[in-house]
């Protein structure tokens, strides 16, 4: 401990500072100022985004609604019914029964 306290007394005596190893144009560098990283907040949006863009587009293609199916017989006769005298271009002809007890007059 008596060392320390020598070296202490001798560091006083000298003013604190060794005048002829230190030259004056030496300044100590200032501490950077802590200011907000503009470019590590932009980043780290932009990766929330397209973290979230990309989890929005994931979970629309899994939820995919798909019309419901039809049965192929009933699209069938549906279109049978509708298309056929437009493609022959005639009219349907309705059947009329013959109705009971009358016959030919002649």
């Amino acid at each position: 401990m008596s060392l320390i306290n020598k070296m202490l007394q001798d560091l006083d005596a000298r003013g604190g500072q060794d005048a002829q190893g230190v030259p004056g144009q030496v300044k100590p560098v200032p501490l950077p100022e802590r200011g907000v990283p503009v470019r590590a907040i932009g980043i780290g949006v932009a990766l929330v985004a397209l973290i979230g863009a990309g989890s929005y587009a994931a979970w629309r293609y899994t939820h995919r609604v798909q019309p419901p199916a039809a049965k192929p017989g009933a699209v069938f006769a549906s279109t049978a019914a509708t298309q056929a005298p437009a493609a022959t271009g005639a009219a349907p002809i309705a059947r009329v029964p013959a109705a009971a007890g009358t016959g030919d007059p002649t």
